[in-house]
């Protein structure tokens, strides 16, 4: 077995550490008007919205917008204080997938966007202005 020293060793050490908690995320403004902050940090786009804006309603337009560009939504469920979308995009390759998760707190309601297997802000945007547009936010 070859031994890894210097630094080699040190640069496969310090990659799992890059992604460690602490780190700042990305925060930028989305939607129509530009008033819903949204943060992408460890490969989860993260915004809240008003406490008038349902679950119910966030899923279903999550739905409308994941089919709309093409995906293929595998699973989706929703009561009045959680919900979720699963979809994989058409051509799909190895674990690749989106998830929309949506939950009502105190605060308001949170919606969340995984980009599997690997992260992608850039599409998690997108499709996070796409529901916002489509709830009219």
């Amino acid at each position: 077995m070859r031994k890894f020293c210097g630094r080699t060793g040190a640069v496969i050490i310090a990659l799992p550490l890059a992604g460690a908690p602490g780190c700042r995320g990305v925060d930028a403004d989305q939607g129509q008007r530009g008033d819903t902050r949204a943060t992408y940090r460890y490969r989860r786009l993260s915004a809240d919205l008003p406490v008038s804006v349902r679950v119910p309603a966030v899923v279903a337009a999550a739905e409308a917008t994941l089919r709309g560009r093409g995906y293929t939504v595998t699973a989706a469920g929703t009561t009045e204080d959680k919900g979720h979308v699963d979809a994989t995009p058409a051509q799909a390759g190895a674990l690749e997938s989106v998830r929309v998760g949506v939950r009502q707190s105190s605060a308001g309601t949170r919606i969340e966007i995984v980009v599997e297997p690997a992260g992608d802000q850039v599409r998690s945007r997108a499709i996070l202005d796409s529901i916002l547009a489509t709830l009219g936010i």
